[in-house]
């Protein structure tokens, strides 16, 4: 599975914006590439990963729970099988 910033690579300017957008962020960088770095930086930051944890549906915490589990490896396939593609 491709990290956060490696999955941000093809995207545009405009999308990475609108995906920082959805998570309540406001991106300074002007530059796609900056900016899917300060989008991951962001979003890594400990008190956001919280808050937004405490949010998420049962369905995603227990698909959260299994990425924990195996230390954040699980074939894409395998992953999609057990909790539906990634939205």
């Amino acid at each position: 599975m491709p990290d956060l910033l490696a999955s941000l690579h093809p995207h545009d300017l405009g999308h990475i914006r609108i995906i920082a957008e959805l998570w309540g962020l406001e991106l300074d960088s002007h530059e796609r590439d900056a900016a899917a770095e300060e989008f991951t930086a962001s979003i890594l930051d400990p008190e956001l990963v919280r808050e937004t944890l405490d949010v998420l549906p049962a369905d995603a915490k227990r698909a959260i729970d299994a990425l924990l589990a195996a230390q954040g490896r699980v074939p894409w396939a395998e992953f999609a099988r057990r909790f539906g593609e990634i939205r």
